[in-house]
């Protein structure tokens, strides 16, 4: 098992064997989109 980052795009993975070698391809987006964090005073 491969643990992967949120931002690889899933549907596009591919895969091939050639003389003995796997070969995967694992696309991503340009960058991880990070959680939206909002401070709120409380007071």
């Amino acid at each position: 098992m491969i643990e992967l980052p949120e931002n690889v795009k899933f549907d596009q993975i591919k895969a091939h064997v050639e003389n003995g070698v796997l070969t995967v391809v694992v696309p991503k987006d340009a960058a991880p989109k990070s959680p939206k964090v909002r401070n709120i005073n409380i007071t």
